[in-house]
Formats: C-alpha cells, sequence, structure tokens
C-alpha cells in the first residue's frame, strides 16, 4: 500500500464533495444524463379522486350564445363521475376542457396547462393521467459467452461485450447505427473483447463455495470491452488480457502508438458549451440538443488539450429507449499511464461518455422536459459542487487514493501494465433519457496533446434504468455507487 493511502491523505489538499463521503468503492455516473423526475412506478392506479379542481360556489358562469351571467350553485369539489354538471344543465354550453370545471364526458379537469405527470393527475385533453409501467427488461439475456475474441471485424461483437445483444426487446438491448473508426490500424484495433485484465485475483465475496475472482472481471456475461490510445496486447489461451509491468509508457516498448488525428470530435460528441441555449452558463440546464449541456468539455478540450486529440478510439450506436424508462447505467474502469506525473498539466487523456436525446422540450410537462443531449461522464468538482469535470487524470486523481483507486505498486495493478500509474476500481455511469426517444450513445477516448503515455477504458453492463436520474443534481447523475 502507498504512503498516501496508509495515512489516508490527499496528495494535493483536495476537499471532497458530499457525494463521496462512505466507502472507498464508488461509481461514476456518466454523467449523463437527461432531465427528469420522474421513475417508473408499477400499474397505472386510479387517481380520479384527485384530479379535479376545487369550483367556488355561486359562480356566474357567461351564457354562451348572449354573454349574459347566469347564476348557479355547484358542488365544492365539482362531479367526479362524468355525468353532467349543473353549470353545464343550467347554460347549456358545450364542456369545455381547461376551464377547471368537469363537464360532460370530461374525466377531470384540474384548469391548469400541467399535461399530466406524477404531481398533476389530469392530462390536458382532459383525461386521467396514467403513470406508465417500466418497459425495460426485467432479466437480460447474455449474448458474449462465445465471441470469437480475435474477430474485429464484426461490430456487433463490441455491442455483445457490453451487454447490448440485439434480441428480442423484452429481454435484450437492441441496437441501431453503430459507427466506429474507418479501418483498424495494422496490429492496433479500436478495441478489444477479453475475458478479464490484469492477473490480480480477490474474494470480494468471502464465500469459500466461489473461488477468487480478477478485480478486472466481466460484469455481466462472459466479456467486457476495452478501448485505450495505445495497443491492447491480444488475450492469452483463457481470453484474458496482460502486459508487462509499467509498459504503458512510451512508444518503444511496442505497447503504444503515436498516429496524430484530426483535431475534431466525430459525430455525435460535439465539446462547444450546450447549457443556456448554446450560450452556457447553467449546466445541464436549458440544453441547446447539440452540444455539450454539461459544459465541462470545452475547457479541456480546447483550453487545456489545445485541440490536438491524439490516438482516438471511439464507437457510438443509436437505441429506442423503451417506454416509461428513464435512464440508462454502465460500469467502466478508468486507467492512465499519465498519474501521478502529468496531473494538473496540460496533457489529461480524456474519456467522454455522450449522449444526443433529439426529444423536444415541453416545459407544459411534469416535470418539465429539457432532454439531455451532452457529456455523461462527469465527477462532481470538488470546489463547485453545481459543475461537473470531465474523465481525466487530474479529475480523478484524489478518488484514485480515497475512493476506488489503485495507484503505484499496489498488487490489484499485477499484470495491466499500469503499475507505478493508476487505475480505477470499476465505477458506475449514470445517464437520464427520455422514454420512446431513439438516443444516440458513444464512448470516445484519446490522448490530449501528446502522442504517447496510454490510457485505457474497460466498459461493460449497458443496462437501461426505470428511474433515471437529474443531470442537475450532480450526485444524482454523474458518479453512483456499484449495485
Amino acid at each position: 500500500m502507498s504512503t498516501q493511502h496508509a495515512k489516508g491523505l490527499s496528495p494535493r489538499g483536495y476537499t471532497y464533495p458530499r457525494f463521496w463521503s462512505g466507502p472507498r468503492r464508488r461509481a461514476l455516473c456518466i454523467g449523463l444524463c437527461t432531465a427528469t423526475l420522474a421513475a417508473c412506478p408499477e400499474g397505472s392506479g386510479d387517481n380520479t379522486s384527485d384530479a379535479s379542481a376545487p369550483q367556488s360556489t355561486g359562480d356566474d358562469t357567461p351564457d354562451a350564445s348572449s354573454g349574459t351571467p347566469t347564476t348557479s350553485t355547484t358542488s365544492t369539489t365539482g362531479p367526479i363521475d362524468g355525468s353532467m354538471s349543473t353549470t353545464e344543465a343550467d347554460t347549456g354550453a358545450a364542456p369545455t376542457c381547461g376551464d377547471g370545471h368537469k363537464d360532460g364526458d370530461e374525466a377531470c379537469d384540474d384548469g391548469n396547462d400541467i399535461n399530466g405527470g406524477p404531481r398533476d393527475l389530469c392530462n390536458n385533453d382532459c383525461t386521467i393521467y396514467v403513470a406508465p409501467t417500466c418497459g425495460a427488461p426485467v432479466m437480460y439475456t447474455s449474448c458474449d459467452e462465445d465471441i470469437d475474441l480475435l474477430d474485429y471485424d464484426d461490430h456487433n461483437n463490441a455491442l455483445r461485450a457490453i451487454g447490448i445483444c440485439n434480441g428480442d426487446p423484452a429481454t435484450s438491448i437492441v441496437a441501431s447505427d453503430f459507427a466506429s473508426d474507418v479501418d483498424p490500424i495494422e496490429q492496433n484495433y479500436p478495441w478489444q473483447v477479453a475475458r478479464g485484465f490484469g492477473t490480480h485475483l480477490s474474494d470480494d465475496d468471502m464465500d469459500p463455495n466461489t473461488p477468487p475472482r480478477l478485480i478486472y472481471s466481466p460484469r455481466e456475461g462472459g466479456a467486457l470491452l476495452m478501448l485505450a490510445t495505445g495497443h491492447i496486447l491480444p488475450p492469452n489461451d483463457q481470453g484474458i488480457v496482460t502486459a508487462p509491468y509499467n509498459s504503458h509508457v512510451t512508444s518503444d516498448s511496442g505497447l503504444a502508438i503515436d498516429p496524430d488525428d484530426v483535431n475534431e470530435l466525430p459525430p455525435p460528441f460535439q465539446f462547444k458549451v450546450g447549457s443556456k441555449g448554446g450560450a452556457g452558463g447553467t449546466p445541464f440546464q436549458q440544453c441547446d440538443g447539440i452540444n455539450d449541456c454539461s459544459d465541462t468539455l470545452e475547457y479541456q478540450w480546447v483550453v487545456k488539450g489545445k485541440s490536438d486529440p491524439n490516438d482516438r478510439r471511439w464507437f457510438s450506436f443509436k437505441t429506442r429507449v423503451p417506454e416509461g424508462t428513464f435512464g440508462y447505467t454502465f460500469d467502466f474502469v478508468f486507467c492512465s499511464s499519465e498519474w501521478p506525473t502529468w496531473v494538473n498539466t496540460d496533457y489529461n487523456d480524456l474519456l467522454i461518455a455522450y449522449q444526443l436525446d433529439p426529444t423536444p422540450d415541453d416545459p407544459k410537462a411534469d416535470p418539465p422536459v429539457d432532454a439531455y443531449t451532452g457529456n455523461v461522464a462527469f465527477i462532481p468538482d470538488p470546489n463547485d459542487p453545481d459543475r461537473g469535470l470531465p474523465l481525466t487524470v487530474t479529475a480523478l486523481d484524489p478518488y484514485f487514493f480515497h475512493f476506488g483507486g489503485y495507484t503505484y505498486d499496489e498488487p490489484q495493478l499485477a499484470g495491466t501494465g499500469f503499475e507505478q500509474h493508476a487505475c480505477s476500481d470499476w465505477f458506475q455511469a449514470k445517464g437520464g433519457v427520455r422514454p420512446g426517444a431513439e438516443v444516440t450513445i458513444g464512448f470516445y477516448i484519446a490522448d490530449m496533446g501528446d502522442t504517447k503515455l496510454t490510457t485505457l477504458a474497460l466498459l461493460d453492463n449497458f443496462r437501461w434504468d426505470c428511474g433515471g436520474c437529474i443531470p442537475s443534481e450532480i450526485d444524482d447523475c454523474g458518479v453512483q455507487n456499484i449495485p
């Protein structure tokens, strides 16, 4: 154990946000996430009795033909059974949905312009709001046990490795429009599917009947996906990727690559601020639907990274969100040989998880819809709990020590090639989306400002989440506990 670990001290005097109090193993939300307060309740319920607005007694109701007021006496609560109200009987006026009176065939009429929701039980067409049932699978099919780990031409292998099987929607996530780097670089493919990473075994469940497992084992099924800015060695006969001690540091080792890339992000990724209609300054709110509504990427990309990405690896896909489903989660690990030397410098390799949700805004919904597009791989800023930071070695520096990471010569790094550097534990990212939307989701990793030191990400266990999260609440989206 390193000296820093033994003493429990921050190497750079960070003040930690309230989210991170508790056990050291934590999980990151990609940052994810679209704005929603709604969960996914089971069943619909009958809320008729709460749907009608109060009515006054002795009110004056205009006559539909003459405009002359006539006086009528009504119940203080209004009818709830669908029968004709005394107002309609006295005046002969046709029911008007939205006037606050439950008339004629109206099931409810609350007189406001909120279009139904968990806190507003009457839709704007005067029908009862019925809470949607979460349509996400209860049990998921596993489809990565028999993947050919050396088949780099079938992009479905990358999707299967993270839990996307493209099977029956009742038991599977269905994806389309897969995109990635055009051609694999010779002997360095855009990804690697593996059965595990490193050599350190752990008996986390303390069950004598189950054997210890690699700490970097699949989170679901039988495989995980690896993305790296350097070369990933092929898996061994057991399907496990290992690397020599401290080997992800120079191109001379044969494990790193250094081609220069175009200084742009591929779609759907964007680095410009996207909050406040594109003006920025209100992170996670008033998203413009194109750019990064987290406002976390522009400074890191332009100011710190000099708009100079290298050795990029990325892929994206589209998927239809099930009805009644408000979010998704995935698990990941972040390793970098830039740590600790290049913390707080311009050389900060970057991992982005990005989503584009095309759902139109609806301020009259309950809660109002402000669909989120932007980076979902963010963590709380220790100096400003209302803002997020993108995933870099500088942002993760305090967390490597205190909340789920391994550094220097800790045994958990054995066989990873990141000895003397750092890897996180498994984190979970949580994002929010709108039910029924066809969203685009992508993952991107790159060296920023240099072409040498390798950064690697493990990805697995992509799943729908009925409840979703609220991105403006940094500790709701972003970093989450591993279940």
